[in-house]
């Protein structure tokens, strides 16, 4: 019997209790939204999610909650989720299955080692890039140095289903000294203290580790986060973007690449979750082609899930 029952799991793990955790209730149709959005805050994690019945499609509908909100996307609850449906619901190895999430379906890869699931990998919704900002107040708000910010990609919105600033930084100490403060944010034309904001560089502490990366969501109540799928496919697409145009001083859409058609690729393992104690490990790769009517991106994010509680609800309403 499900109802009541969720499970613990740790998402983007590097071992035991690393890695961001999620909440996942096995039988979400027993609670409404209000409820959903109570369980949420009363086990305060970044995010609780709710499986509801599998559609006629075959796809399987997820609700996202944080503590304060419902979101449309989040990357760590959906691989969380596909791993707890694959591993509770299913119980018999899947290649893919397509999760009904916000932003509507979200497609998941999973692999495996012998039995065990190994990478779970979810496909984001096409990028779209913003403004860009000052570099300045940029660096103010998050109490470094302008020449900490570096200049040869900018600062600038990008969004794969929920929107986040992305801010290069110079090296990890710049990384590590990066503290966002919401009065600052007042300072950053463009910017109200609910922006989400990812701060990143292109280094490691691990020598297999290719970016440090930081998010801060303060939108949801969440100071930082360990590991945030959202977020770094929004930067997988901010990387291929400018191997694509280079840099730019106007809104990427409005930037023509430097040919009239082309392609590029890449991969990076990006770190986060270091400066909270939660070490975390994302496999960003993805493709963008352009000619001379589109540009389309597939941007990819994955990392492994690990199974830590089972439980059973006992309060009722």
């Amino acid at each position: 019997m499900r109802d009541g029952q969720f499970v613990i799991v740790d998402v983007f793990t590097q071992g035991p209790f690393t890695g961001n955790p999620l909440a996942v209730f096995l039988n979400g149709d027993s609670y409404t939204s209000a409820q959903m959005q109570v369980l949420a805050r009363e086990l305060n994690f970044s995010e609780t999610t709710f499986l509801l019945a599998r559609a006629p499609d075959g796809s399987f509908p997820v609700r996202i909650f944080t503590p304060v909100a419902e979101l449309p996307f989040a990357g760590h609850p959906a691989l969380g989720s596909a791993f707890v449906i694959a591993r509770q619901w299913l119980q018999a190895p899947v290649e893919q299955l397509d999760l009904r999430l916000g932003v509507g379906l979200v497609r998941i890869d999973l692999t495996y080692r012998g039995d065990e699931i190994d990478i779970i990998t979810m496909t984001q919704p096409q990028p779209s890039f913003g403004a860009i900002l000052p570099s300045a107040p940029a660096a103010r708000m998050l109490g470094l140095d302008e020449r900490d910010v570096l200049v040869e990609t900018p600062v600038q919105m990008v969004s794969t289903g929920l929107p986040f600033l992305i801010v290069p930084v110079r090296d990890l100490g710049a990384c590590h000294r990066a503290q966002l403060a919401a009065d600052r944010m007042a300072g950053v034309p463009g910017l109200d203290p609910g922006t989400n904001v990812l701060v990143f560089c292109r280094d490691g502490h691990d020598a297999d580790h290719d970016l440090h990366v930081r998010v801060f969501v303060p939108e949801l109540g969440i100071s930082e986060d360990p590991a945030t799928g959202s977020a770094n496919g929004c930067l997988c697409a901010y990387l291929l973007h400018y191997q694509g145009t280079g840099p730019t001083s106007t809104p990427a859409n409005a930037a023509p690449p430097p040919t009239p058609t082309g392609s590029i690729s890449g991969k990076w393992v990006a770190e986060q979750g270091y400066e909270i104690g939660r070490r975390s490990c994302l496999y960003l790769e993805g493709s963008y082609e352009w000619s001379e009517a589109t540009a389309r991106y597939t941007v990819r994010v994955g990392g492994r899930v690990a199974l830590v509680a089972s439980a059973q609800l006992c309060a009722a309403w």
